[in-house]
């Protein structure tokens, strides 16, 4: 099928031949019409492309297929979850870390106007008689 290609890479480039032609219409959809890959012959001669698709074999239900689906693997979906949440969690602790600062300033400032207001030394204020 590829003459050109050593024999080992040969299942390589039917099964990116296979994907580039079932592919092709969300291709065309995301890609610019500008992009390398519509230069090659199979996006530029649309008789080649349908007869490729037509012999496109997909799904379980395809005795003589020698690829078979097997999904998004367990892990890969729990990945996605764990970076979500982590994700989640430093948004968080930004937003903690920022509230907890704003917090203790206000509290010294209210501290600092019930001593003054009462009568005591604060420490601004004896840093400023220091001065």
């Amino acid at each position: 099928m590829f003459p050109a290609l050593p024999e080992r890479l040969e299942y390589i480039a039917e099964y990116c031949l296979a994907s580039l032609v079932y592919h092709a219409a969300f291709l065309k959809k995301t890609l610019a019409p500008q992009h390398h890959v519509f230069e090659t012959p199979v996006f530029q001669d649309e008789n080649l492309l349908s007869s490729l698709s037509a012999r496109i074999r997909t799904g379980y239900g395809c005795a003589e297929a020698r690829i078979r689906p097997i999904g998004v693997p367990p892990r890969v979906s729990i990945l996605c979850e764990m970076k979500g949440l982590k994700d989640g969690l430093l948004k968080t602790v930004k937003q903690i870390e920022a509230t907890r600062l704003d917090t203790v300033q206000d509290i010294i400032s209210e501290l600092e106007k019930r001593a003054i207001g009462a009568g005591t030394v604060t420490y601004d204020g004896l840093n400023d008689a220091i001065r």
